[in-house]
């Protein structure tokens, strides 16, 4: 038991450090918990306009959804009958879902906000926003390791001592060379 505690720990820490490092890259790069172009005064300010483009755009991304998987699963319908029931199944789940997050939409819409919760639906927006970015970087980098071949140390070693570092060297000289020509 204690051989297999260790294994699982030392590929978590593989997955800790990837999740530690999409969020440096959502951090550094991708602009944080803030959408582009949208800065946190104007959520502040403007949370009706918000909620009604949240709305409109969770609607048409599940339409695009559930039609992506309906389309992917009727290829075959004699051997796809499972999978059929599958995908109904999911898009039934998925459009509860929605239902669920448009009422509640609706509901916040309606009801009169103080200027505290509207800063606290800010914040949980922003976290929300955070999450998406930081899934969408984790999903690159999974897709990223799954479809390359890993290479081995000494392969690494090759590429960096034989092919790198002489087009690196090659680099500089004919930087040089057109510069002072």
């Amino acid at each position: 038991e204690y051989s297999s505690m260790k294994f699982a720990l030392f590929f978590m820490g593989e997955y800790i450090a990837m999740n530690a490092s999409a969020a440096l890259i959502v951090t550094l790069f991708l602009g944080g918990y803030n959408l582009p172009w949208v800065s946190t005064q104007m959520l502040v300010n403007n949370p009706h306009t918000f909620i009604i483009t949240t709305m409109v755009a969770l609607a048409l991304f599940a339409l695009l959804l559930m039609r992506w998987i309906y389309k992917n699963n009727r290829r075959n319908e004699i051997v796809c009958q499972q999978r059929l029931v599958e995908a109904r199944l999911l898009n039934t789940l998925i459009t509860l879902f929605l239902i669920a997050i448009e009422v509640l939409l609706v509901w916040i819409y309606t009801s009169h906000m103080t200027q505290t919760a509207i800063v606290t639906m800010t914040a949980v927006v922003q976290v929300a926003i955070f999450m998406i970015k930081l899934f969408i970087i984790n999903m690159l980098f999974i897709i990223v390791r799954w479809t390359f071949p890993r290479f081995r140390y000494d392969q690494i070693q090759y590429l960096g001592w034989y092919i790198l570092l002489p087009l690196a060297l090659a680099n500089v000289f004919i930087t040089a060379m057109v510069i002072v020509l």
